[in-house]
C-alpha cells in the first residue's frame, strides 16, 4: 500500500539531485 510512497520520494530524490545539473546547464 505504501509502495507510492517509496516511488514518489525516490522521484522526488532524483529530480533534487539533478537541479544542480538542469541549473548548470542553463
Amino acid at each position: 500500500m505504501m509502495a507510492w510512497i517509496t516511488v514518489f520520494i525516490l522521484t522526488l530524490h532524483k529530480l533534487h539531485a539533478l537541479q544542480p545539473f538542469l541549473r548548470g546547464n542553463v
